[in-house]
């Protein structure tokens, strides 16, 4: 018969017996009566032919190991630095350099978005005679609701730059990538960026307190002096300005008198390239408005971050010029829980 190989009982026995299970979903058989089923009626042993398939090893054994194509996907780029790194490269940098970092309070959140309690009117006390009744009162309630918002960096970088694991290269990536991500955040949060998508931040905030200068400069730190009591009205306590450079440097030239070269300003003396303005640190940045200095009392402003970030690199798009591109990528926010704390001044 084609297709088969003429074995005997015994070489089937055999296979058989080599194969798991087989022998046991066969069904038993009685020899009949007076000899072993493979005898003859005369007692000598019957060669019995089967038609069976030959199953040899190299037949029973499983089908070599097929070694599928690698595709460029997420699955197999990984990130290119740890957790761990990515914090140091990204995460703690961005708060050291942007101004939402130092003037804002920064909190971590592992939620898609956070609700901060907001009391909008006190429970009134009173004086009580003895042995009358207390006058009932409640106070409102009301709340802050911040949804951390994605904001992502790209880079791109040469393979050789990659291939060095020394930290100094690490820092190298990682620094371009902080850079763009602070002024983004900056941006978002001195002006109006929601039409990108960007977080609502300062300059669409409602309820702020405001403070006009008539002249087209600064010449004396009097309206940092106003601008101080009113965020004390609204009990707040201003604990940083933020400022344009041009308005930092006006503020600069100023001098405690007309005959002194001493500035007015004051240095910090633990970070001596940052200057006070009535013990609080001038913190400046070129997304801050022109004429525009922000008073900031960061016990009711807060930076809320998502702290899932990624670094992630892939090589895909840049493969004819054996380059890397390095994404970072981040969720923030602004929560903003008293507004009349915060001042704004503005020149003419």
């Amino acid at each position: 018969m084609p297709g088969t190989t003429r074995i005997t009982s015994q070489e089937c026995h055999s296979l058989n017996a080599a194969r798991p299970g087989v022998a046991a979903q066969r069904p038993a058989t009685s020899p009949p009566a007076g000899g072993h089923a493979d005898e003859s009626p005369g007692g000598t042993p019957a060669r019995t032919t089967h038609h069976f398939t030959r199953h040899t090893r190299d037949s029973l054994a499983p089908p070599p190991h097929r070694k599928e194509p690698i595709v460029a996907t997420t699955a197999t780029h990984n990130q290119i630095l740890s957790d761990a790194t990515v914090g140091q490269l990204v995460i703690k940098p961005l708060m050291e350099q942007s101004i939402a970092g130092q003037a804002l309070s920064p909190l971590s959140i592992a939620t898609h978005e956070i609700r901060f309690p907001v009391v909008s009117d006190d429970p009134t006390a009173g004086w009580v005679a003895e042995g009358a009744e207390f006058a009932q009162s409640t106070n409102t309630l009301d709340e802050v609701v911040c949804t951390p918002r994605k904001l992502g960096g790209l880079t791109v970088f040469t393979s050789e730059l990659a291939a060095d694991s020394s930290p100094a290269a690490q820092q190298v990536i990682g620094d371009g990538l902080v850079r763009d991500l602070s002024r983004k955040i900056d941006a978002a949060l001195c002006t109006d960026q929601t039409g990108a998508g960007a977080p609502a931040g300062l300059a669409t905030l409602a309820g702020v307190s405001t403070l006009a200068v008539a002249t087209a400069g600064f010449e004396d730190i009097d309206p940092f002096n106003a601008a101080d009591y009113l965020s004390a009205a609204a009990n707040g306590s201003i604990t940083a300005w933020i400022a344009n450079p041009t308005v930092a440097a006006q503020l600069t030239d100023i001098k405690e008198t007309s005959t002194s070269t001493r500035p007015l300003l004051q240095p910090d003396p633990t970070n001596p390239a940052v200057r006070q303005i009535l013990g609080r640190p001038l913190l400046v940045s070129t997304q801050v408005p022109a004429k525009t200095v922000w008073g900031i009392d960061s016990r009711y402003a807060h930076l809320v971050i998502r702290e899932q970030a990624s670094l992630e690199s892939d090589a895909s798009t840049f493969f004819t010029s054996d380059r890397i591109a390095l994404r970072a990528k981040i969720r923030v926010g602004f929560a903003f829980t008293n507004p009349a704390a915060l001042v704004k001044i503005t020149t003419a």
